[in-house]
């Protein structure tokens, strides 16, 4: 459903899902909510670390060639 080209990166349309099918199953609409919200800020968070270790880490860029199979 995130997929869909109706919304920035899936923002809105993934928790209303979790909030209204989670609902269908008996879960309080602020329970799924939070629960959405939740794993946004898990995405997030783990993009943010990626993207300070690749900024701040001194890694090299290139590929070794490895010889032969």
């Amino acid at each position: 459903i995130s997929i869909l080209p109706i919304s920035i990166n899936g923002m809105g349309v993934r928790e209303g899902s979790y909030v209204y099918f989670l609902h269908l199953m008996g879960v309080e609409t602020s329970r799924g909510l939070a629960f959405g919200l939740l794993g946004l800020l898990v995405v997030v968070a783990s993009s943010l670390l990626g993207g300070m270790v690749y900024v701040l880490g001194d890694y090299p860029l290139h590929i070794r060639r490895r010889g032969g199979i």
